[in-house]
């Protein structure tokens, strides 16, 4: 006979977000909060696919003051990542300066500037970087457009970066050694639009009486200098990863504009476009663990063609397709299409991500493949005037397996508003049948939210 044994455990999570737009001076505040008790909490008691599988918990403030084309923000930032091992990582806090793009005075030149300083703390778990230290970073850039040809646009950059660290770290990033460290790189590039090409069509179509199509090619060209010894440099963000770079990004854009038929709807607007576009790298582009050598396997020139196509011909209907090729395997690496259609309060969507990356060595047997397709549906419809009903599924497609689900059916009283929710969750160690009650009173908020769950093989 075994003994049954009752553990009471107190769960919790924290969520308050508050925004002030009145403040002294001028100045805005906004304050995120989110903290649990612990990481299986997502998968235990939220409802949202977003939450159940997210693997960050962020929280931050800010309090910012504008100048014209200056600004001035001091933010506060706490993360807690959870992939297998506990990251955190925290800003308390940065005092950050932001110039917007400006002339100046009357020059033909341009200035944008970022600024910061920052007291940051990081522990990525046992046996690696586990400390605080503070950062300064001066990022200055200047812009020079030339619009001698009406049907060309020319912009040339030139700028630099300097960061000075208070600690810095051995090669492995594992720790720190209690040294302070500075970076410094040059950055220049060019950007080319055009010649553009377009063509007016007097068609009417639906709600247009005008199309115009554009065909814009664009070329854009950066180079970020080398520096010393970055294996040294603490990682905490992109200001820390932003060097060592020669490349060019070439691009075909197509638009489409519509004018209404009617004078009175507005002007003309974007409907459609289409993109494709390649970088090709002239090196290998160095990394806080050094520089890829250029006659490495995993060092190719050329990257994947991406091709990105938009269609939004208005609020009913909209579709987003992306694709990667990857023109040495001569393979699709990765494509996402998504649509939606929205009309009144209903709505429907549905995904597609999909995933086909190049091995350059081949998996033992018996390996699961690395591909992957998944599809995702969300609904929401008014079927009688007090009732509406929303769903979401979440299909793994190369497994056979629906790994949420989840429907919500609404009734709206005069005062008062109930919720009867179905889930089932399918994800890997966490099998579950959830079902949920909630009532709410018009102004007063929630007075009863029920909810239970059946572990997937009791019953």
């Amino acid at each position: 006979m075994g003994a049954l044994t009752v553990r009471t455990r107190n769960r919790w999570k924290i969520r308050l977000d508050h925004a002030s737009e009145d403040l002294p001076w001028g100045m805005r505040g906004v304050v995120s909060i989110r903290d649990y008790s612990d990481a299986e909490y997502f998968q235990d008691f939220e409802r949202s696919f977003s939450l159940t599988s997210t693997r960050e918990v962020l929280s931050r403030a800010f309090l910012t003051k504008n100048f014209d084309v200056d600004s001035l923000n001091l933010r506060f930032e706490r993360s807690e990542t959870y992939l297998g091992a506990t990251v955190l990582q925290e800003r308390m806090p940065t005092l950050e300066y932001y110039r917007r793009t400006s002339q100046i005075g009357g020059s033909p030149i341009y200035l944008s500037m970022q600024a910061s300083l920052s007291n940051l703390f990081v522990n990525r778990g046992a046996g690696l970087l586990h400390g605080g230290y503070g950062r300064a970073d001066l990022h200055p850039l200047f812009s020079f457009p030339w619009k001698g040809l009406p049907w060309l646009s020319v912009t040339a950059t030139a700028g630099g970066r300097w960061t000075g660290y208070t600690d810095s770290t051995d090669d492995g990033q594992t720790r720190f050694l209690g040294e302070s460290a500075t970076r410094a790189y040059g950055e220049a590039g060019i950007s080319i639009v055009g010649p553009s090409f377009s063509r007016i069509y007097d068609w009417t179509i639906g709600p247009f009486g005008k199309f115009k199509h554009v065909i814009e090619p664009r070329i854009d060209y950066r180079y970020v200098s080398n520096v010393d010894d970055p294996a040294r440099l603490p990682v905490f963000d992109d200001v820390d990863t932003a060097f060592g770079m020669n490349q060019v990004r070439y691009a075909l854009v197509n638009r489409l504009l519509a004018r209404p038929a009617d004078p009175k709807s507005g002007n003309a607007s974007e409907i459609a476009s289409l993109e494709i576009a390649q970088t090709y790298a002239f090196e290998a582009a160095q990394t806080t663990f050094g520089t890829v050598a250029s006659g490495n396997p995993s060092f190719r020139n050329a990257g994947p063609v991406d091709a990105a196509l938009r269609v939004a011909p208005g609020a009913l209907l909209s579709f987003d397709g992306r694709l990667s090729y990857d023109t040495k395997a001569g393979q699709i690496t990765s494509t996402t299409i998504a649509t939606s259609v929205g009309w009144r309060s209903n709505f429907f969507n549905a995904t597609w991500f999909s995933g086909r990356p190049v091995l350059t060595t081949p998996l033992p047997p018996g390996s699961t493949s690395p591909n992957t397709d998944q599809l995702r549906f969300a609904a929401g419809f008014d079927i009688a005037r007090p009732f509406r009903i929303d769903t979401e599924i979440n299909y793994d497609v190369r497994q056979g397996l629906v790994q949420e689900d989840r429907s919500l059916l609404t009734y709206r009283g005069s005062c008062y508003t109930a919720f009867l929710e179905f889930r089932q969750l399918r994800l890997p160690g966490n099998h579950r049948n959830d079902v949920r009650f909630v009532l709410n009173l018009k102004d007063i908020g929630t007075l009863l939210d029920l909810n239970g769950t059946l572990k997937a093989g009791l019953f």
